[in-house]
């Protein structure tokens, strides 16, 4: 290999080496991006959970109804009305 050659080749290989860089650097710009995109949320809710579990009363009713049954029968009653 003549030093021309190997010249080549090193610039070659330093060019590989910054495009594998850039490659990298890009990709995690890509994640970074669907993270901000998809990601999780910090945004809190403004409303208090105790307020929405109102939402769930009836629910709530149902399960306590049917503990209390003991007959299967009953509480498939119970759930059907719900």
């Amino acid at each position: 290999m003549t030093k021309a050659e190997y010249a080549d080749f090193l610039a070659l290989k330093e060019h590989a080496a910054r495009l594998e860089r850039q490659v990298e650097y890009l990709l995690e710009q890509m994640r970074l991006s669907r993270h901000r995109q998809f990601g999780a949320s910090s945004e809190k809710s403004e409303y208090d959970l105790a307020q929405l579990n109102l939402f769930n009363e009836a629910e709530v009713m149902a399960i306590r109804l049917c503990s209390m049954s003991t007959s299967p029968a009953a509480r498939r009653d119970i759930l059907r009305n719900f």
